[in-house]
């Protein structure tokens, strides 16, 4: 009986600190998305400041930039995947922007 008790115990307190090690986990992991949120907004913010919004109008903007048409410039906008894919495959450098959650409210 004192050898179950003991396990026991021992399995408890096992427990918590397990449980505890996940509980820390849970909050460094949120911590850590907060901390990604935020400089994925900064990004964004950054870009919104620094280029001009084409919105639809992306992919023949940055063809004309690419094809010499019109002169260089930061851009942004926005486009479908697949006229991202023929995009790069004329060689025209793009980058998706993220989009967070509350963007999407």
């Amino acid at each position: 009986i004192l050898f179950s008790t003991g396990l026991a115990v021992v399995g408890a307190l096992t427990f918590r600190w397990l449980m505890g090690e996940m509980a820390a986990q849970r909050t460094e992991a949120r911590r850590q998305e907060r901390e990604l949120r935020t400089k994925l907004k900064e990004l964004r913010d950054y870009v919104a400041e620094h280029a001009d919004n084409v919105g639809e109008k992306f992919p023949s903007e940055a063809r004309k930039m690419h094809y010499g048409d019109i002169a260089q410039r930061p851009i942004y906008g926005e486009t479908s995947v697949d006229e991202a894919k023929s995009l790069v495959e004329e060689g025209i450098e793009v980058l998706p922007l993220p989009v967070l959650p509350e963007d999407r409210n």
